[in-house]
């Protein structure tokens, strides 16, 4: 006789949901079977309960749980689709958003038993609806100057990086030293589903990317999700240009990584007199501040040098090469896609509790993802710069 797990149905039920599964999402496997699970007609096998527990992200003991946990009052606001309630997310985007939510407790537990300061990010909260003024206090926050952006373009070996990987890393560590803990997804979330999100908090607040999207759109999602979070907000969003928060976020980005009063007196720009621009233009005024070619030419726009009907011809010629791009597998070795998707001050801070004996290897992998083996060259990658 199959031996049979008791498990709690309405524990089972809630896990699923929780997950982000329906009758139509879930596995074929699981399909014949979830709703008598659920009403508790058939207990699982230990094989099919070890099954789910990988499926949903939970461990098998979760399932033998007395009550149901109190409900995440966590509250999102998603600016293009504001119908959709949390609960019915993708189960890629609610395993992201549980796992950051995880690893910034992680964060914070061991920065209290190293007995480190924490960073208070409040004092950054700023409101005001003035664009230009927005992007002059993320400036002088970050205390990173134009000039030294600019810089960027270069990595580390002098040679010119024209996919802007540097910038997107330098504005990562900028982000950091605010106390803003940076991940990015690890599992196939759709960008039409999220761009990037936001939450909140005093202390430590989580900017979650879109690990699939291209280096340009991270950077702007970067700054995008930075004036919600000085705005105190928690948001998921596409940064759709319909909205008029989003509208202000998309505009405050922008102002930040090309401020205007630079961009008037750019030589390019200056002395540019046709509506219509070259591709070479775009593309060298794109790596001068790192930044897309659309973002670009929407500032060419805003200061009358060129016109909506170009601009809206050029996004839709950009967009149509993107879509027709072959989707590359994931680039990088195994530990640096890790450090992305975890975060490199996060990173750092797990190897030094395991190396301070705080935490043992057990809770290493854990907090990383990452068998033990992998620790010296993890090291080497974290502080070699």
């Amino acid at each position: 006789m199959t031996s049979r797990a008791k498990i709690n149905p309405d524990i089972m039920r809630w896990a699923r949901i929780e997950a982000g599964y329906n009758k139509k999402n879930l596995p074929k496997k699981f399909k014949d079977r979830f709703e008598k699970w659920e009403n508790g007609s058939v207990e699982p096998t230990w094989n099919q309960l070890r099954d789910l527990s990988k499926q949903f992200k939970r461990a098998s003991a979760f399932f033998f749980r007395s009550k149901i946990p109190p409900k995440d009052k966590m509250s999102f606001v998603e600016y293009r689709k504001q119908h959709i309630d949390f609960e019915n997310k993708s189960p890629e985007l609610i395993y992201n958003i549980r796992k950051s939510k995880f690893m910034r407790n992680n964060y914070i537990e061991l920065m209290e038993n190293m007995k480190l300061p924490l960073i208070d990010f409040s004092k950054n909260k700023f409101i005001s609806e003035n664009i230009v003024d927005f992007a002059l206090k993320i400036r002088k926050i970050l205390n990173i100057s134009l000039p030294e952006q600019k810089k960027w373009i270069l990595n580390k070996n002098n040679v010119k990086d024209y996919k802007h990987y540097r910038f997107l890393n330098e504005w990562k560590d900028g982000l950091n030293n605010l106390g803003i803990l940076i991940f990015e997804t690890e599992k196939n979330v759709s960008l039409n589903e999220m761009k990037a999100l936001a939450i909140y908090h005093e202390y430590y607040p989580i900017i979650l990317l879109n690990g699939s999207d291209d280096v340009n759109p991270r950077i702007f999602s970067l700054f995008h999700e930075l004036v919600h979070l000085m705005l105190g907000e928690n948001v998921i969003c596409d940064l759709d240009e319909e909205i008029k928060k989003e509208i202000f976020c998309n505009a405050v980005a922008g102002e930040f990584l090309v401020p205007s009063w630079d961009f008037i007196q750019n030589p390019i720009v200056k002395d540019y007199d046709y509506d219509e621009w070259e591709d070479k233009d775009l593309l060298e005024l794109s790596h001068e501040y790192g930044v897309s070619r659309e973002l670009i030419l929407r500032k060419i726009l805003n200061i009358n040098k060129t016109t909506a009907d170009f601009y809206n011809f050029k996004k839709k010629q950009w967009n149509k090469e993107h879509s027709n791009k072959k989707k590359k597998r994931s680039g990088g070795s195994h530990l640096n896609n890790k450090i992305k998707y975890n975060g490199k001050m996060y990173s750092r801070l797990v190897l030094s509790a395991y190396e301070n004996n705080i935490i043992n290897g057990a809770d290493f992998s854990e907090y990383m993802g990452l068998q033990l083996k992998h620790t010296p060259k993890l090291e080497t990658l974290l502080f070699s710069d």
